[in-house]
């Protein structure tokens, strides 16, 4: 699945895109899982639900290990937090992401997934969460990732969790595998 806001994009015969009106930053982001869930009767044969950022490449095989465990999810460890140990949780009492602590590991936005009717649960409450910030006027530091990770921290037992090498920076140099690149670009270009 594709979801696109360019009319014209030609995908491959086995994408199906989905249209989803421009939406200015950071609304794309904010919207993610209120958009997921709004479409999912299209998802009616599969098992299987993963979330990748348009702007990542599969540079490597991805085997077996990216199933989710019986808990149902799918988490990635954060790139910065495995190279710097950032953790920027979202400190603002009133949101719905709160988390008032240091927890042992970040996990990013732009790889996760989860067996579909648990992912799908979890794209529901998280757009109950986010739509709620938003009535009030609050938007979570990292957005939909301050979202998850609240989720995630909440819930530990819920998902597994595979390393960075699932979400390694293009321009960056870790110790390990480079299985999904997060390519280099330009935010304030893709932002306008």
């Amino acid at each position: 699945f594709c979801f696109t806001d360019q009319l014209d994009y030609e995908l491959q015969n086995n994408v199906v895109k989905i249209y989803q009106e421009h939406m200015s930053w950071p609304m794309p982001t904010l919207k993610r899982y209120e958009i997921f869930y709004k479409n999912k009767e299209k998802y009616e044969n599969i098992d299987i639900l993963y979330y990748i950022d348009a702007d990542m490449l599969i540079n490597d095989t991805i085997g077996e290990e990216i199933i989710p465990n019986e808990n149902g999810l799918l988490a990635v460890i954060h790139p910065g937090y495995f190279r710097d140990k950032i953790q920027t949780y979202e400190r603002n009492p009133l949101s719905k992401a709160f988390v008032n602590y240091n927890h042992y590991v970040y996990h990013c936005g732009g790889v996760q997934g989860g067996y579909k009717e648990k992912y799908l649960e979890v794209c529901k409450t998280l757009m109950d969460n986010i739509n709620e910030d938003m009535k009030n006027g609050i938007i979570a530091v990292w957005h939909d990732e301050s979202h998850w990770n609240c989720y995630l921290i909440n819930n530990p037992n819920s998902y597994k969790e595979l390393d960075s090498s699932y979400c390694y920076p293009e321009s960056w140099t870790l110790n390990l595998p480079k299985r999904i690149f997060a390519l280099d670009k330009n935010h304030s270009e893709i932002r306008k």
